[in-house]
């Protein structure tokens, strides 16, 4: 077995601690990058909530605006097919109206019809 010299063993290191220092810096990139990438996720997250909450108080207001029964637990589907339905009942009134007013009990036995069909 041979014995490497002073020089020999001084490339070595030189390489040895050139590399690590090389992959030690590479690895405050990654690090950096990591970091990066950890509050972009967290970016994301915020834009995330801030879009469900936006979704989540359109779909209370359109609760609001459909005719619904203190009792009616509506999920976001039901809400839509309810509110696509009662549009739909609205057209019905406006176009069988004849440019004349209905009056409350024609309009009541309407809604009562409608509320009734699923």
């Amino acid at each position: 077995m041979k014995v490497c010299n002073g020089n020999h063993a001084h490339h070595y290191n030189h390489n040895h601690n050139h590399n690590h220092s090389h992959s030690h810096s590479h690895g405050h990139g990654h690090g950096h990058g990591h970091k990066k990438l950890h509050v972009q996720r967290i970016l994301a997250n915020v834009r995330e909530r801030k879009r469900t909450q936006s979704l989540n108080e359109g779909f209370n207001t359109l609760r609001q605006i459909i005719p619904t029964l203190p009792s009616d637990k509506l999920s976001k589907i039901a809400t839509l097919k309810l509110a696509c339905r009662y549009i739909k009942f609205l057209v019905e009134i406006l176009d069988h109206g004849n440019g004349y007013p209905m009056d409350d009990q024609q309009l009541h036995r309407l809604f009562t019809i409608w509320r009734l069909e699923e």
